[in-house]
């Protein structure tokens, strides 16, 4: 065995921050994907799209950290027709300048109905794309199991996150799907943290 070691470099070209033509492989993937943090506002996050163009769809995930403990997450599976943009389901990507800098943006509403216990019960999402167009979806909870995690602090301070995962029926118009949507909360005297409170 020889002890010569062959010296491999790899050059990144401006090109390559855009997205590529796809080959023909049925699961052909090319995603994008950021994790960013403030140290002074103490809030965090990540984002990533996945397009998969051979098979119609993109994955997208937003997930944003917040000081005070809670998280808001979002997932999807929007349809696409090609690999031309990081462009889905409200999450955006744009290359402002390649190897330098890059720009992301989300824009979704969501609005929750829960029931007596703090559990989801429907949910409607408003979605507005680059184009001005804008879609409504709105869901409802068919069952739901709720997964709890306790743990005490060095400082002996007990936490209490939950999480809920419910099978979903999604509607935009005339189309009918069907998924998970999944809420983790910090449970404090009983109630979520994450839960907005309307007069």
């Amino acid at each position: 065995m020889s002890d010569e070691q062959t010296e491999v470099k790899i050059r990144l070209e401006p090109q390559d921050e855009y997205t590529h033509t796809p080959d023909t492989a049925a699961n052909y993937n090319e995603s994008m994907y950021f994790n960013m943090f403030d140290p002074e506002q103490k809030v965090g996050g990540w984002f990533r799209i996945g397009n998969r163009p051979n098979e119609g769809y993109a994955e997208t995930s937003v997930c944003i950290y917040l000081p005070d403990g809670r998280i808001g997450f979002m997932f999807g599976r929007p349809t696409i027709e090609n690999n031309d943009a990081m462009d889905a389901g409200g999450l955006r990507i744009d290359v402002l300048e390649p190897l330098s800098c890059v720009k992301v943006t989300s824009e979704v509403k969501i609005d929750n109905e829960w029931d007596e216990f703090y559990y989801q019960t429907a949910l409607t999402a408003q979605v507005k794309t680059n184009s001005g167009a804008q879609y409504q979806v709105e869901d409802k909870v068919l069952s739901l199991i709720p997964l709890r995690n306790r743990r005490t602090t060095l400082e002996g301070e007990e936490l209490n996150t939950r999480t809920t995962e419910g099978m979903t029926e999604y509607r935009y118009n005339s189309h009918v799907g069907y998924g998970l949507s999944e809420y983790l909360d910090q449970i404090v005297d009983g109630k979520p943290t994450g839960l907005v409170q309307h007069d």
